[in-house]
């Protein structure tokens, strides 16, 4: 019998079990029941005991892991912030130069001048489209307004001058419901 490179024939665990089984041989029952329950503990590991080493594992990736996103998505972060920095200290520059200004020309604003200083906001028209509020719509608002909706199009569909013609239908109520811009005067010579 030849020897494996890691399993000398004197430490191999089938000499274990041939020595073990010819000492248990000369040994009384109740010296062997003994030896038996005092011998050397298990060797394998308890299903509990796996659960808890892999979970152990798994932890200990997860501490020395800086980040779970590549290199290249860490430098594009990277240069993300620096660029946002950037811009931050060029807006933080052109509100103190503009605080400044303010402070050299008025030295003790008072409540009234911020409301007079505040620009007057364009009267809005309500029911037109583009007149910007900035503010959405709550929910009861927007299902009021598909409720709106459901019952104008059938109406729509049904009237004879967009059965004619549908475009010019279309170009009459987007006049009659878009705000006008005016467009500035833009002229070349």
């Amino acid at each position: 019998m030849t020897a494996q490179p890691g399993y000398p024939i004197e430490n191999s665990p089938f000499k274990k079990m041939q020595l073990k089984a010819s000492q248990l041989a000369r040994r009384q029952a109740s010296e062997i029941l003994e030896a038996l329950n005092t011998e050397e503990p298990r060797a394998q590991l308890t299903k509990k005991e796996k659960l808890q080493l892999k979970h152990q594992t798994f932890m200990e990736r997860l501490e020395t892991r800086s980040s779970p996103y590549s290199k290249s998505h860490a430098r594009r972060l990277k240069r993300k912030a620096k660029e946002a920095l950037v811009t931050d200290f060029k807006d933080i520059g052109a509100v103190l130069s503009a605080m400044t200004e303010d402070t050299h020309t008025d030295p003790a604003p008072t409540a009234d001048s911020n409301v007079q200083g505040e620009k007057p906001r364009p009267k809005q028209v309500s029911g037109k489209i583009g007149e910007g509020k900035g503010v959405t719509l709550t929910a009861a608002q927007r299902k009021k307004a598909l409720h709106i909706e459901r019952i104008r199009q059938p109406l729509i569909r049904t009237n004879a001058t967009f059965s004619s013609n549908p475009f010019e239908t279309i170009r009459l109520h987007a006049q009659n419901t878009l705000i006008k811009h005016e467009r500035p005067n833009t002229e070349t010579s």
